[in-house]
């Protein structure tokens, strides 16, 4: 699994390089389409034909942005006597480019010296995406790099950061918990919805389930 806890509760879902795309899929159509009463006791279906890789892709970029991505980086996590490092392979930039930016806690730059490149970041290298998921994903390294850029003004220990490939839900938080970045998330909300309105459409024309656009 990207995400290898040392235990896996009842209904969860290892996600690992074989079922990556599905996954996805299935995270962005279930969360994306507005629960009301004309789709509440609605059925999700396989698709009726063959998605688009543009589809894929845009669910991805989606879901990597997404309130509902509770991705985290943790270091020696201790279970049952083992110790465990749990890398965030959700991680979406590579290493070279991370070693660019500005980092100002040496600690976490430390954890670089030797970081090899995430799952995501290696499959995000050899896709074309479209406008709307290439602006989001620009947007979403304006973050990334005012988050490494203000390490020193955040508490990382309260959300467990010691690693240089922090989760979203823990950059998200962190910034929030101090108030800072609100700009660049208020933007990014915009483009986040821009591409959510464009996949919305899709659900339905693939078949996968009957949505009433309002």
């Amino acid at each position: 699994a990207f995400l290898s806890a040392p235990y896996v509760s009842a209904g969860a879902l290892s996600v690992t390089s074989g079922n990556f795309e599905k996954a996805m899929i299935v995270h962005a159509v279930r969360r994306i389409p507005k629960d009301n009463w004309i789709i509440h006791q609605d059925q999700f279906m396989q698709p009726s034909i063959e998605l688009s890789a543009e589809f894929i892709d845009d669910c991805t970029i989606w879901n990597l942005f997404s309130n509902s991505n509770a991705t985290a980086a943790l270091k020696n996590v201790e279970y049952e006597k083992h110790i465990y490092q749990i890398r965030n392979h959700f991680f979406p930039f590579k290493v070279s480019e991370v070693k660019k930016w500005s980092i100002t806690d040496s600690d976490i730059a430390e954890t670089l010296v030797n970081a090899e490149d995430t799952f995501v970041a290696n499959w995000l290298s050899e896709r074309k995406l479209s406008q709307e998921a290439k602006d989001l994903l620009i947007k979403g390294k304006e973050i990334y790099k005012f988050y490494f850029a203000n390490l020193g003004q955040i508490r990382t220990t309260k959300f467990k950061i010691e690693t240089w490939d922090a989760g979203w839900w823990q950059i998200r938080n962190v910034l929030s918990d101090v108030n800072l970045g609100k700009e660049i998330f208020d933007e990014m909300k915009i483009l986040h919805n821009k591409l959510k309105d464009k996949i919305l459409p899709k659900i339905s024309e693939y078949g996968i389930m009957t949505v009433k656009i309002v």
